[in-house]
Parts: C-alpha cells; structure tokens; sequence
C-alpha cells in the first residue's frame, strides 16, 4: 500500500490522519504502539504489574528458576505460564507490556524500639518494646534482620564481664551476639546482623539482654535500643 502525501502536517489533525495509515501495534518492530497489555503494545509509566496495566510478575526462586505453582494455587488460569521477557532486548527499545521481572523480592520493612531501659541481670530478660511479629505465607520466606543495643554501664561490670544482647525467633535463641563491653564507666552503640529462613506461620522476633556475670550496674536503654527486620515472602 503506498503511503498518502499531506504536504507538511501542520496540526494534530493532519498529524492523525497520516497515521490513520501506520502499523499500530501490529508488530514488535512497528513504528507506532498503543498502551497496555498485549505483546505489542508499550507498558504505561505507572504500570504495576498487577495483570492489568501489564503483566503480574511470575514467582520465582531466589536463583530465578521459575516456581511453577500447584493447581490448588490462587492464580487465574492465564497466570500459570510465563517465560523470560520477550522484549528486543536493546537500551532505547520500549519494554513489551507484557514483560515480567526475573523475581519478586520486594521486602516487607519492620521496626521497634524500647520503650523503656532493661537493667541488665546475669540472666535473660526481654528488652521492653523490642519485640515484633511477622506472618510469612511462602516456604523459601526469609528475613535480613539488624539488631542494636545501647548499652549504658553506670557502675564498672568489670574487664572480662560481657554486656550481651541475643536474637531469638519463635523462642529459638540464634547464633550471633550483640556483645558491649562491661568496663569502664561509658555509654556504646553494639549491633549484629542475621539472615535466616522462616517458612510459613506466625513468627515473633525479640531481643534479650543480659550480663555474663553478676556485678556492676547496666542496662539496655532508650531511645537507640532497636530491632529492623525486612521480610522476603517469597
């Protein structure tokens, strides 16, 4: 088909009656596309893939092999087959509407402070106000947690005497100390870091303080005593 000449198009109705004649969304490589979901069509700014302005995301395993979900899964029949995103796979192409992400870790942010100092014994004791719950929903879900103690030693613990602060998740004390030390007289920032796997079910998350001996005077206190945990459902 030979293309119409309009001269030079000089307003938006010229402009749309020469493209009356173009490919719109006919092919990957055509000049012109529309928004929304099709693989011909361009993805809107604010899409979310939410399998309406674009394509939902797919689950996938934290190396990326796809999660084929089960029959019983809660997914419409159109969302239980996906492949890698088929777009030209050049910097200035636009990206097909009906693209997915190679995976979906999109974290859940949690944080606590005390509410009030824990004076510190030779056992453990909760930290008030340092305590959460989480409720992931995947088997692979896991969690990066950050954990920080401020510890005050009003009374010298003595060298060798350690201020210590532990994780525990469902009850289960984890590896990895918060460790201060108990001498001298002072005020200190410790904190540590965990990764683990959770699974499925309601899981609370604490920090406890305590001494490693029964001497001197101090405590786990407010305001800088916190509990920063990112949730990964996958």
């Amino acid at each position: 088909m030979s293309t119409p000449s309009f001269g030079n198009p000089s307003t938006p109705s010229d402009v749309n009656r020469f493209h009356d004649v173009d490919d719109v969304d006919i092919q990957i490589l055509s000049h012109h596309h529309t928004l929304g979901i099709t693989g011909t069509q361009a993805s809107p700014g604010d899409h979310l893939h939410d399998n309406k302005t674009s394509r939902k995301l797919p689950y996938t395993s934290l190396t990326g092999t796809p999660v084929i979900p089960v029959a019983s899964a809660i997914l419409p029949v159109d969302e239980t087959t996906w492949g890698v995103a088929r777009a030209i796979g050049v910097a200035t192409a636009y990206a097909r509407s009906d693209h997915a992400h190679g995976s979906q870790l999109a974290p859940q942010g949690f944080e606590v402070a005390a509410s009030s100092a824990l004076t510190l014994g030779a056992a453990n004791a909760d930290i008030p106000g340092v305590t959460l719950t989480v409720i992931p929903t995947k088997a692979a879900a896991f969690v990066m947690i950050t954990g920080t103690i401020w510890f005050n030693v009003s009374v010298t613990v003595g060298g060798g005497t350690d201020l210590v602060g532990e994780l525990f998740i469902a009850g289960v004390a984890q590896a990895g100390l918060i460790l201060g030390d108990g001498a001298p007289v002072k005020r200190e920032n410790a904190s540590q870091q965990w990764f683990k796997v959770l699974g499925i079910g309601s899981k609370i998350i604490k920090l406890q303080g305590r001494k490693s001996a029964a001497v001197g005077t101090a405590s786990a206190g407010t305001p800088h005593t916190r509990l920063s945990v990112l949730l990964f459902d996958l």
